[in-house]
């Protein structure tokens, strides 16, 4: 029997050691596991709030040749007579009169409406990525939790052979009349709320699935495979240049830059509207003369302008308003800045608290184990009370939560701080070249890009 809990809680120390661990769920055959990079890349390409955006993107881009372009011109034919007995025989009077009319605005109104758009552009694109950042950190962290489900799933049958195992141990020491029955029933009730603890563990499994399953956009009957996770080994982290990487590449920063660009733009137009538009027309007219019977052509040209009288009341509050959106959008840029500084100091924290916690949850996890192996002993040597096994064990388990727990949260605020500084920790750190646009696909565009 102690050579069989020996055998047994080595598989749990087995599992302590790997960084490159598969559970397996049944659902998937022939070696077709789950891999991150994969979910990722079908989260990004099936995702429809993200295909959403994108089609929002190119209509506000399709959007800058159209705002930059005339109005369409306006033409108009006329015909007329002296019908109803009319006596006005004035050789001067038209009967065909034919205008074109285009309004054209001062210059520079056009161009910067395109800017405008432009900048809209930019913004939407800044979403976009948004958008793209925050499905792979929801990605990231649903896959992780997926892969603990798993593993807390493997505990716990662990547990329950391992609880069976000691009831059969008290059973036959009742047997031998060396035990207690109430030793039996003790481990009976433990083992009844280790089968309840898999009912929910099984329930949350089926809850990460259809997230899953949402997330790339498939259907709810699509088996999910079982996860494989390859835990990240230690990283030398930066504060500083991880900053600059975040200032340089978050979205959302970018989007609040162009907001400000946008509104500048619009200041520039504001004040440009204090000149005025002007409306050109030609015209075309035949008249028939009276006298000799034949038609005489003429033509005229006419430019119209409105007079931009209400300046105060109109232009110059047009362009305040812009200027204070704008100011609004730089204090808007500051406090998002240092949130993010804030949430990034926060999360090296957190990742060096969590590292320091790790071998700790280790050691303790060996202790204890240790210390179940003495607690079987002495129970089978009538030294100690078969309820001290049960509570050995119990630590034992949520031992071992713990610190498989700790190394899944290690790797879910790796994924956080990913999302905080805008692309992979890797880049940030290595100073390779790096670009919003495209911070975790590999199709990314040099030209757009900052070094």
């Amino acid at each position: 029997m102690i050579i069989q809990l020996i055998h047994l809680l080595a598989s749990f120390m087995v599992c302590l050691n790997t960084s490159f661990f598969v559970y397996s769920n049944g659902i998937c055959h022939d070696n077709n596991y789950l891999y991150i990079d994969t979910y990722i890349r079908q989260v990004v390409d099936n995702n429809p709030d993200l295909s959403a955006i994108g089609h929002r993107v190119e209509a506000a881009h399709l959007a800058i040749i159209r705002v930059q372009t005339l109005d369409d011109p306006r033409f108009a034919v006329q015909s007329m007579s002296n019908g109803f007995d009319s006596k006005n025989t004035s050789i001067h009077f038209p009967e065909v009169r034919i205008v074109a009319k285009q309004k054209i605005p001062f210059p520079g109104k056009l161009s910067l409406r395109g800017k405008i758009q432009e900048h809209e552009t930019e913004s939407l694109r800044a979403q976009e990525v948004t958008t793209k950042l925050d499905l792979i950190f929801q990605a990231k962290k649903l896959f992780y939790l997926y892969y603990f489900n798993g593993v807390a799933l493997q505990i716990n049958q662990e547990n329950k052979e391992l609880i069976t195992r000691f009831i059969n141990g008290a059973l036959a020491l009742y047997q031998s009349g060396k035990g207690d029955i109430a030793d039996v029933l003790k481990g009976e009730v433990e083992l009844e709320k280790i089968q309840q603890e898999r009912l929910t563990l099984e329930s949350e499994c089926e809850m990460f699935k259809a997230f899953i399953n949402a997330l790339r956009n498939t259907s709810q009957e699509t088996l999910v495979c079982d996860p494989v996770v390859d835990l990240r080994s230690h990283v030398l982290l930066d504060y500083d240049r991880a900053v600059s990487f975040a200032i340089q590449n978050r979205p959302e920063l970018e989007g609040v830059r162009a907001n400000i660009r946008q509104e500048n733009a619009r200041a520039d137009l504001a004040q440009r509207e204090y000149f005025p538009d002007f409306d050109v027309m030609g015209m075309l007219q035949g008249r028939k003369n009276r006298m000799d019977n034949t038609r005489d052509w003429g033509w005229g040209l006419r430019v119209e302008l409105n007079v931009p009288i209400w300046i105060p009341q109109k232009q110059r509050r047009e362009f305040l308003e812009a200027e204070s959106r704008a100011i609004a959008g730089e204090c808007e840029f500051i406090n998002s800045k240092n949130m993010i500084l804030a949430q990034i100091k926060k999360l090296f924290a957190d990742i060096y608290s969590i590292e320091e916690k790790i071998p700790l949850y280790d050691a303790m996890v060996r202790t204890i184990t240790e210390a179940l192996f003495a607690s079987e002993y002495a129970y089978r040597t009538g030294k100690q009370m078969f309820l001290a096994v049960l509570d050995t064990q119990r630590e034992l388990q949520d031992s071992l939560l713990r610190y498989e727990k700790s190394r899944i949260d290690r790797e879910i605020l790796f994924a956080e701080l990913e999302r905080e500084i805008g692309g992979p920790i890797e880049r940030a750190l290595v100073g390779n070249i790096v670009c919003y646009k495209d911070i975790f696909l590999d199709n990314i565009d040099e030209n757009n890009c900052k070094i």
